[in-house]
């Protein structure tokens, strides 16, 4: 039935082959892709009928030149070059927009690179696959991880390649597939065999026992060879020859098996069963390759030792010696070449690596030190603004002090001049009566005000250069606050009872409503003080906040419209 249904499906595609044109082109690549699995060599015949002038559209041809590819490997047809695949590889690359074929293509770019004796390569592309293939695509994810594993099982011999074959195994098992879960598991097994045969048994059991469940013959023959391959090499020919009858007469008729045959032959020769050794070995197809020939040998050579015929035992024995030492010594020779050109290339890579890395760390450096040199110049730079700008305060504030002082010293010389004068006139009247003292009164007033004044601006002077312990703890570029003493407010007090007594007396009845701070400023700026000491002297962060007292202060005693120097 299945064979009715191939030669249909086949007729079908060769219809569609044949009548389709232009868009049609597509659907019967399509049915020739769903063959492929079934009966990969009419896929083979009927894509190297497909007319080559229906392939016309870029995307027509890189999909014959995929199937091609994917149908001469499961047909077993060995690639010769890469040339078919790469027009795949090529085109799906630059066209990304259907990622299955692209992850196809490469994953097919691997299998040929991979006959072809090009193992990096094969890798390269079957890592370029894996990431172009979906998370979901459990089948192809394993599949692709099962490729890599018998690369690296055959170039090392550790358990990257166990490693790798268990996540394909994994994957298989989401996807569902029995066939290549116990093709893996026998996988894995065959991996363990060097270097844990508990582990090597534990898992080729696995797989007899599920490809048995799924009725895989094939996989069943390959894992019970496997199985035996194993009992053979530790020696259990008791469990060779339970396994020989179901491994070469059951599953045998499946697939040509000389070796299987030559290890029950052996196995039987061993526990000196001679006729079961002669049947096994007789049943065996002929040597085609050196390998079987050497399998045959030996055979021959304990069943001749299990006869008692030595010297034919020796003859065999060292004929099949000679064979293997020759197979051997070519198998060394092409494999030393292979890791010449691999050292040689590894040593090219390596030196270049090298050059990279001491290019990369000079250039490293390079950049530190001028990150670090930048650095420090901007860190520098702003230190030097702030000095520079503090600097700069000092001298403002310098400047204004001595404006202040020298203002105050020629308004201090005219009040000694009018004092030197009313003296003259006292000296001159001194015979006056008492009833023209009162017009002496505003001239002391005037003397006190000067006094105390004086008073308050050298305490001020002293606690703006001399108010810490040492010299320079006080300087006028630190931003710390002027402290005076109570003597100081109380100067500034009998100033303004005697300078504004029409103030002071509305101050004492509260008529003006002024808090503390605002009669502290009146009683600054009544004395001229510059904006910047009192903000010291009541420690505020910014002159403005002066300014602002200052422009209250004249609103509330003067009025709107009006500034405080009007009455100072």
């Amino acid at each position: 039935m299945k064979r009715i249904s191939g030669i249909l499906m086949i007729l079908l595609v060769a219809m569609a082959v044949v009548s389709c044109g232009g868009r049609g082109d597509r659907a019967s690549l399509v049915a020739i892709d769903s063959l492929i699995m079934q009966d990969p060599d009419s896929a083979c015949e009927l894509l190297a009928a497909y007319p080559e002038d229906s392939l016309r559209a870029d995307d027509d041809r890189a999909y014959h030149a995929l199937l091609t590819t994917i149908a001469h490997y499961k047909a077993y047809r060995p690639a010769t070059t890469d040339s078919i695949i790469n027009i795949a590889v090529s085109h799906y690359d630059r066209n990304a927009t259907n990622q299955d074929k692209r992850m196809r293509s490469l994953l097919y770019k691997g299998c040929v690179m991979e006959e072809l004796g090009d193992p990096e390569a094969a890798i390269e592309n079957y890592k370029r696959a894996e990431t172009a293939c979906p998370a979901d695509d459990y089948f192809n994810i394993a599949y692709i991880n099962m490729h890599k594993a018998e690369l690296y099982q055959r170039a090392l011999n550790d358990s990257i390649p166990i490693c790798t074959y268990k996540e394909a195994l994994k994957n298989f098992r989401k996807a569902g597939d029995l066939h290549y879960e116990s093709i893996t598991l026998n996988f894995i097994g065959t991996a363990y065999v060097l270097c844990n045969t508990d582990s090597a048994e534990y898992y080729i059991n696995q797989s007899v026992s599920l490809s048995k469940k799924a009725n895989d013959s094939i996989a069943t023959l390959d894992a019970l060879t496997s199985l035996c391959s194993l009992y053979y090499n530790l020696e259990s020919y008791e469990q060779v020859t339970r396994l020989a009858y179901e491994t070469i007469v059951v599953y045998g008729r499946f697939l040509d098996n000389r070796t299987c045959n030559d290890f029950a032959s052996i196995s039987y020769a061993k526990t000196n069963s001679i006729d079961s050794a002669y049947w096994y070995y007789n049943h065996a197809l002929p040597a085609t390759n050196i390998e079987d020939t050497i399998s045959m040998l030996r055979a021959s050579a304990e069943i001749a030792l299990a006869e008692g015929n030595t010297n034919k035992y020796i003859n065999l024995n060292q004929r099949s010696v000679d064979l293997a030492d020759s197979v051997l010594l070519a198998s060394q020779a092409t494999d030393l070449l292979e890791v010449e050109l691999k050292y040689e290339k590894a040593e090219a890579k390596i030196e270049y690596l090298a050059k990279q890395k001491r290019h990369l760390l000079f250039i490293a450096i390079l950049v530190i030190a001028i990150l670090s040199i930048t650095y420090v110049v901007i860190l520098l730079r702003q230190k030097l603004r702030f000095a520079r700008q503090e600097i700069n305060d000092a001298i403002t504030q310098l400047n204004n002090m001595k404006k202040y002082i020298e203002q105050q010293t020629a308004e201090n010389k005219k009040y000694i001049q009018r004092i030197q004068e009313q003296e003259i006139k006292l000296q001159e009247i001194q015979c006056v009566s008492v009833t023209d003292e009162p017009s002496l009164q505003p001239l002391s007033e005037l003397v006190i005000i000067q006094e105390k004044t004086k008073s308050c601006i050298d305490e001020i002077l002293r606690c703006v250069f001399y108010n810490g312990k040492h010299k320079s703890d006080n300087i006028i570029g630190n931003d710390v606050p002027i402290i005076v003493s109570e003597d100081f407010w109380k100067n500034l007090d009998e100033i303004i009872a005697i300078k504004h007594r029409d103030i002071k007396e509305r101050l004492d009845n509260n008529s003006l409503s002024l808090s503390n701070i605002e009669k502290r400023v009146f009683a600054l700026c009544s004395i001229n003080m510059p904006n910047a000491i009192i903000r010291r002297i009541l420690n505020y962060k910014n002159v403005q906040i002066v300014s602002n007292y200052r422009h209250k202060l004249a609103v509330k005693i003067l009025g709107e419209g009006h500034k405080l120097e009007e009455i100072i």
